[in-house]
């Protein structure tokens, strides 16, 4: 009924006009959108009015009407800022009101991809709606002599990665309008060790970086407009003062309240230990808690995982899975009673993976007495939400004829998950189907796998990457069936 009224308004309208009268016809300018899946993106008509597009929308049309034969020229006033991150721009921004459409199309590209190697950051642009990779100009982006691991700022205007071979940490500005990485003044910024592994904090305010082998923690803020470090007084901070003290490939764990901060550090003897810190709210120092460090039941802890509630942590040892209550207003770890839970012989420590609804803990473990073994096992324990003890689920260990896999990628609709083994046996990468009611799990396929793997932000589709160590790695895009989650390879891989 709405367009019946308004197209007999303007025929009124239009009959006044002939009898020597004013032409009173109001349009409201609108138009296409293609490849929009991030949120934020706003829109200017060039007469005063903006608009703010909700992700996914495949067309626009501005809620103010204009007269017949006015002027628009339609430009981007912000960029869609969400996860993903994108640029869009205009097709014929520029023309004048004759109808309720416009050929003004908005098109955008992204999200971004970036895989690190030794020659440095490849960048991909990625089609948000096929999930093809399209080569950034520019790319790869010299990062020294390569860096292990990359990390995106939570505001998605920033990345950083280590090189443990020079010392430094490597800082990028994202480009809003393509995703090419652009060196931030400064960059690379020094540090007292040699960093490996980064974390942010939730706010984005402060970096922290842990170096290889030596567990050294060297804190920085971040400067919210340039991206630039700086680093905080009293920083670098020694774990212990133990002869010998590892923390090999450990990685900072932040709880989600972003007030406490973890660190396994991987002793060969007497044992392995937990570090803890509260962090400042205001500065971003570290200050160890009280009774920090805390002893592991054997040796080996190295993965820290912290469930969804922020009430347990989990590392595995080689005597089997470890849980501390974490005190909320402490930070305080206590070992929960009958720690270690049975986990098999010689678990693999960076398959540990806790449900999304943190009902489950999954491990990986030998399926034979030798921790070289190449066919492995699931274990699956449900959590007491109230204790965090551990209690194996019916059918637990599940079988599973394949190596050791790295913690899962859950899907969206957390019904299902994707590992790789990225070691010297194979570089599978395995799709698991999983009861989000029981925990059970079963492997449902194989397909060509790699050394990492991610998600996109929308769990649409699935890269894996290969051979980065080499400097002649591949990638390959997989797109996921929303209901059988199985993978369709994308035809332009790298």
């Amino acid at each position: 009924m709405y367009a019946r009224i308004r197209w007999a308004f303007a025929l009124v309208t239009l009959a006044l006009g002939a009898c020597g009268g004013a032409d009173q016809t109001t349009y409201e300018l609108s138009g296409n959108i293609s490849g929009l899946a991030g949120a934020g993106l706003m829109l200017s008509d060039g007469n005063g009015h903006e608009l703010t597009v909700p992700s996914g929308a495949t067309s626009f049309t501005f809620p103010t009407p204009a007269a017949a034969g006015t002027a628009y020229n339609i430009s981007v006033t912000q960029q869609p800022g969400g996860s993903p991150k994108q640029a869009c721009s205009i097709e014929n921004p520029s023309g004048t009101l004759t109808s309720n459409s416009s050929s003004a199309a908005v098109h955008c590209v992204g999200p971004f991809v970036y895989v690190s190697t030794v020659n440095g950051v490849s960048g991909f642009v990625m089609n948000a709606s096929t999930g093809a990779l399209t080569q950034m100009a520019g790319s790869p982006f010299q990062a020294g002599a390569g860096v292990p691991s990359l990390l995106v700022h939570p505001s998605l205007h920033f990345a950083y990665g280590p090189n443990p071979v020079s010392g430094g940490i490597y800082a990028w500005e994202i480009s809003s309008g393509s995703g090419v990485l652009e060196p931030i003044a400064g960059s690379p910024f020094d540090t007292s060790a040699d960093p490996y592994n980064l974390t942010i904090d939730s706010t984005g305010r402060f970096l922290y970086a842990v170096g290889y082998g030596t567990g050294v923690i060297t804190a920085y803020t971040i400067d919210p407009t340039t991206g630039a470090l700086t680093q905080i007084a009293g920083s670098p901070y020694p774990v212990e003062t133990c002869p010998p003290c590892y923390t090999l490939v450990s990685t900072l764990t932040i709880d989600p309240s972003g007030k406490y901060a973890y660190l396994a550090n991987y002793e060969s003897y007497p044992g392995s230990t937990i570090l803890g810190y509260a962090i400042d709210g205001t500065t971003g120092a570290l200050q160890p808690l009280s009774g920090s460090p805390y002893p592991v039941p054997g040796m080996s802890a190295s993965r820290l995982v912290i469930d969804p509630s922020g009430k347990f942590l989990f590392t595995v040892g080689d005597t089997g899975a470890d849980v501390f209550t974490i005190d909320g207003s402490t930070g305080v770890l206590s070992l929960v009673p009958g720690s270690p839970f049975p986990a098999g012989a010689f678990p693999a420590g960076d398959s540990l993976s806790i449900h999304p609804n943190g009902k489950f803990l999954y491990l990986f473990c030998p399926s034979g007495p030798s921790r070289f073994s190449t066919h492995y096992q699931v274990i699956v324990d449900s959590i007491d939400p109230s204790s965090g003890v551990l209690t194996p689920v019916p059918g637990s260990p599940f079988a599973y004829d394949g190596g050791a896999p790295v913690a899962f990628n859950f899907s969206a609709d957390e019904k299902f998950a994707y590992s790789y083994t990225g070691n010297t046996y194979s570089q599978d990468l395995d799709g698991f189907s999983i009861d989000p009611d029981t925990g059970a799990i079963v492997l449902v396929a194989t397909y060509n796998g790699g050394w990492a793997s991610a998600l996109d932000p929308s769990k649409k589709f699935l890269y894996v990457s290969s051979n980065v160590l080499s400097g002649a790695g591949t990638i390959v895009a997989y797109a996921i069936d929303p209901d059988t989650h199985a993978l369709t390879p994308i035809a332009h891989s790298f």
